[in-house]
């Protein structure tokens, strides 16, 4: 289990991140971006899973500045919910809060200095831009929507990057998922993976979109991919 921390952003707020260490209190860093939901219980646990696998795994509250501890369920309400916070979001400050978030992270004792990042949709797309804006060694995108729309970004992108996909997924298109393959058409160090019978959401759990055998699969998948960029007991 882990606990909530303080994290000072640049212009001089403070907001949360929940921070889980693993069992040897020693790791490289690993940045977990949430969904449009908020670092909610299904996000806190998916933080202690990557902790369990040798990561010192920090969670940010990106919402924050409009509604901080947000923690929604997954009901219809829920979602046209955090799809209105989403839409009051600078995304510019979104992005300097991230950096503020790995620099703090780095800043640890735990933390052996290198970082990668891993988000689930929404924080799927800010893993996009965390490794086109940071110094991260890597990141892991599950099914980030609108990456597409910021495919001027990807000449930035110089650290592994990994991809997955939903075959069901009717927020993101065949077309989407091509421009951003395109977008790194070249770029030898992307990895890209598509499950044709998962949906969106698949990773989590706690919705009715979730495929076990595709999470699993995804999980083994990015798990190798951190480990191999960052090393990992």
């Amino acid at each position: 289990m882990g606990n909530m921390i303080p994290v000072k952003a640049h212009d001089g707020g403070t907001f949360n991140a929940y921070l889980s260490v693993p069992r040897s209190g020693k790791g490289p860093g690993l940045l977990v971006l949430q969904e449009v939901f908020g670092v909610n219980d299904h996000i806190r646990a998916v933080t202690d899973r990557w902790a369990a696998d040798g990561f010192v795994a920090l969670a940010p509250d990106i919402f924050w500045r409009v509604e901080p501890g947000l923690n929604l369920g997954y009901t219809q309400e829920s979602m046209l919910k955090a799809r209105e916070i989403r839409g009051k979001l600078d995304m510019e400050l979104v992005y300097q809060d991230i950096a503020s978030t790995q620099a703090a992270l780095k800043a640890r004792s735990e933390c052996n200095g290198r970082t990668a990042c891993v988000g689930y949709c929404f924080g799927g797309f800010l893993t996009f831009m965390t490794a086109a804006t940071t110094d991260v060694q890597a990141g892991v995108c599950y099914y980030g929507g609108g990456i597409e729309r910021v495919m001027d970004r990807a000449s930035s992108i110089k650290c592994p990057i990994m991809f997955h996909w939903g075959g069901q997924d009717g927020g993101i298109p065949i077309a989407s998922r091509e421009a951003e393959r395109k977008g790194l058409a070249g770029y030898d160090l992307a990895e890209y993976y598509f499950y044709p019978d998962a949906q969106h959401g698949f990773n989590c759990d706690m919705r009715p979109s979730y495929n076990e055998a595709a999470a699993g699969l995804a999980l083994t998948r990015s798990r190798e991919f951190l480990k191999r960029t960052l090393g990992a007991s």
